[in-house]
């Protein structure tokens, strides 16, 4: 199993984690979808890695 890292910028936000979290808590339906179709990509790279 791999780990994923956000990247951070040199005050420590982590953009993309911060994007995530943000359309996770969204009531749009739209954002609630592309944030579960996120965490299920970002759990397919943790499992196999790049390939």
């Amino acid at each position: 199993m791999y780990k994923i890292v956000f990247c951070q910028d040199k005050n420590g936000r982590r953009e993309v984690e911060e994007y995530l979290k943000r359309i996770s808590s969204s009531r749009q339906l739209n954002d609630k979808r592309v944030a579960g179709k996120l965490r299920y990509q970002l759990e397919l790279l943790g499992l196999q890695g790049l390939k």
